[in-house]
């Protein structure tokens, strides 16, 4: 569905260009906030996001909604975790995901 041309390309070009672009075609803001940071590496990463809402889980039901997605990925696909509730003290993503993720070939994960 997504051309690996295309992605490619995205990870060249500034995201400043590509936010005013989006808002131009769009006609409103299409970036995600600036909170969101690179917690690991300076690493980018570009491709089809899959989007899931998780909420607070327990040991014994996990969040299923992004481990379904991670089982599921293709090669390149970028995984949004969004988040219902305080996420201030809770982790989004544990090394099992993010494993998981690496394995089946996404090129990143935003939360």
């Amino acid at each position: 569905m997504y051309s690996p041309d295309l992605i490619a390309r995205y990870n060249k070009v500034t995201l400043a260009s590509v936010a005013d672009a989006c808002n131009l075609i769009c006609g409103h803001w299409t970036y995600m906030s600036c909170d969101i940071k690179n917690q690991i590496n300076d690493t980018r990463f570009a491709g089809p996001a899959k989007t899931v809402v998780e909420g607070l889980v327990d040991g014994t039901n996990p969040p299923s909604l992004a481990i379904d997605a991670i089982d599921s990925a293709e090669d390149g696909d970028v995984l949004v975790i969004g988040f219902v509730g305080d996420a201030s003290d809770c982790a989004l993503l544990g090394g099992m995901m993010a494993a998981g993720a690496k394995v089946n070939g996404m090129a990143g994960v935003v939360l």
